[in-house]
């Protein structure tokens, strides 16, 4: 039988190394394909359940939304005070580096969120629920925080936005999480000990075959 091969999920090294600014108001950031179900639910469910509490308590805070194909249905939520959509931007590396905390607010969908290792790689703490982070080893309070509820998801950001130790501290984890396993070095890694291995035992039934 042909001989599968997991390929990780990556995140490729930051464009540029910038240094992390700490802001003086809270500042959110959300990055996702908008054509996408779960990324419409997850933004909906932060603007009418979570941002208000956010607002109530800070009403400086900002929402920077950056994505492609936002649908009419989600259009009028985005022009809200405190909340800005940007689009697509040909690079995220700014915004990474000078907002609070990502948001991954999703409650459905499957798979390994890339925005989530993304963020890792670029030392930018992360607020998800429970779904947003399925897929990784990761626990709250180590990587990054989680929180299902609004309350608590409002209350995991005000952490990360009250103690600036808190969050440099998570995100210094984070990366060391994507460093062990998700960069390009370990994608080629396997595909160079997959390729050896055949090689080595004389595989005859064809290419490997990647899943």
């Amino acid at each position: 039988p042909a001989e599968l091969t997991v390929w990780p999920n990556i995140a490729p090294e930051p464009e540029v190394a910038l240094q992390r600014e700490v802001t003086e108001t809270l500042s959110l950031f959300f990055v996702g394909h908008l054509g996408y179900p779960p990324n419409q639910d997850g933004l909906i469910w932060f603007l009418k359940e979570v941002f208000p509490l956010i607002l109530k308590r800070y009403p400086d805070a900002s929402l920077q939304v950056i994505g492609q194909r936002c649908p009419d249905s989600l259009i009028h939520l985005l022009n809200r005070p405190g909340v800005t959509y940007l689009g697509a931007q040909p690079s995220l590396e700014t915004f990474y580096a000078s907002t609070t905390a990502a948001i991954v607010p999703l409650r459905a969908g499957t798979g390994t969120r890339i925005k989530i290792l993304e963020a890792f790689s670029r030392s930018c703490p992360v607020v998800s629920t429970s779904k947003g982070a399925e897929g990784l080893e990761v626990r709250s309070g180590r990587e990054l925080l989680i929180a299902d509820d609004p309350e608590k998801f409002a209350e995991r950001c005000f952490s990360l936005h009250e103690d600036h130790s808190h969050g440099v501290a998570l995100a210094e984890e984070a990366r060391r999480f994507w460093k062990s396993g998700f960069t390009r070095e370990t994608l080629n890694r396997v595909i160079a000990d997959s390729i050896h291995r055949l090689r080595r035992t004389g595989n005859t039934n064809g290419p490997p075959h990647f899943g």
